[in-house]
């Protein structure tokens, strides 16, 4: 019966407290002008007259493979631009081969730009600045290929504060640090990767062990205003191991480059850049044996070495006529096997004579531009030399 009371009493209090509730203090609706918000969307790739640049911030959110940042991967997807087979880091444009793509690092020719059989490339995403491609028209400074121009430049260090970075994907391991030489006049820039499931093989024993690293280092320093000098250096490796208790096999393969610039900025309508480089490619193959009397072994190799300089000038002569001019010399050696062993208690060493090749070249490239249009008009003569021969080409 006290419950019955109880409820009664707090329901009339509940009536009595919403009857003398004023009337301005209910809630209500407001109608509004509507407000619309805008933003330009970043673009992941910027295209013109056959040339397609990557932006580089914008690669965060492109498809990774393997959880790895690798430009050449995203390269791939461009109208135009395949693999040739899913997952290797080939790139073969508009039906040519991967042979005939020129690929430039740091302004460096390179002959080989994969890792794991093709599974990763060279490019690390900590490391890279910019990437172009040209697939349509290529600049008369650059011969030697038939298909396309790849450019990849890597980026600069910090100039105000030193910056530490350790990246975990899920093949490789990669470290990077960078920061100033001399507040607001120079860099330093040094990152090292790693394929980190090499340790996961040796730790479990395996017999058959495959691993890579690389090393990317560049100073940067304003020596003069308007006169940066540059030096980048790249060293990487893969190497595959098949170890039983008498018997070891060794495959690898690596590239080692090395450039120095000076980008120069005479006016604003001059400005010039200088590179001289180093580029070497080696592939090998070792192997050991035992019998009962001897310990044998073989190695077998295969190396590329190039030295080059390239001179070139940007000239603007008027609001829609600019020139692009300069020379290139460049000296190749090619060693296509020697083999030295140690069989049955004897040394033996064959392997072919190495050959050289001598190139030279002049170009000249007119770039009209005017509204959205834009025309180029090159020529490029060339010259060819090796102990044969000598060939000249326009």
């Amino acid at each position: 019966m006290k419950r019955w009371i109880f409820c009664c009493l707090s329901l009339l209090l509940v009536g009595t407290a919403l009857a003398q509730t004023p009337a301005d203090s209910v809630s209500r609706s407001e109608a509004i002008d509507s407000v619309v918000v805008t933003a330009r969307k970043p673009l992941m790739i910027y295209k013109q007259t056959g040339n397609i640049a990557v932006n580089i911030e914008q690669l965060k959110y492109a498809p990774l493979f393997a959880g790895e940042k690798d430009i050449f991967k995203f390269l791939q997807l461009l109208p135009g631009v395949s693999a040739g087979k899913d997952g290797m880091s080939g790139l073969l444009v508009r039906g040519g081969s991967n042979d005939q793509t020129l690929i430039l690092y740091d302004d460096v020719p390179i002959y080989n730009q994969a890792h794991a059989y093709g599974i990763l490339s060279i490019f690390s995403g900590e490391t890279v600045q910019s990437a172009e491609v040209s697939k349509g028209y290529i600049s008369p400074a650059y011969g030697s290929r038939l298909s396309a121009l790849t450019q990849i430049r890597t980026r600069d260090g910090d100039r105000q504060d030193h910056r530490q970075s350790l990246t975990v994907g899920t093949l490789s391991l990669a470290g990077t640090v960078d920061g100033p030489i001399v507040r607001n006049k120079g860099s330093y820039l040094v990152s090292a990767r790693y394929f980190f499931p090499e340790a996961v093989l040796a730790l479990v024993g395996n017999a058959v062990r495959f691993g890579f690293y690389d090393l990317t280092g560049k100073l940067s320093y304003d020596i003069h205003p308007g006169h940066t000098l540059s030096l980048r250096v790249y060293s990487g490796d893969d190497h595959m191991t098949n170890k039983e208790d008498y018997a070891r096999n060794e495959y690898g393969w690596g590239n080692t480059t090395a450039s120095l610039r000076l980008e120069s900025r005479w006016s604003d309508n001059l400005r010039s850049s200088i590179v001289a480089y180093y580029t070497y490619l080696q592939n090998r193959q070792e192997s050991e044996y035992e019998d009962d009397d001897f310990k044998n072994w073989g190695k077998t190799t295969y190396k590329t070495h190039e030295f080059g300089a390239r001179l070139t000038f940007d000239q603007r002569l008027t609001r829609a006529w600019s020139l692009d001019y300069g020379a290139n010399i460049s000296h190749q050696r090619f060693m296509p096997m020697h083999s030295k062993g140690y069989v049955n208690g004897q040394h033996k060493e064959r392997g072919y004579s190495s050959e050289q090749l001598v190139s030279g070249a002049l170009f000249l490239n007119n770039r009209f531009q005017w509204g959205g249009w834009r025309a180029d008009v090159g020529i490029r003569g060339a010259m060819y030399e090796n102990s044969d021969q000598t060939r000249f080409a326009v």
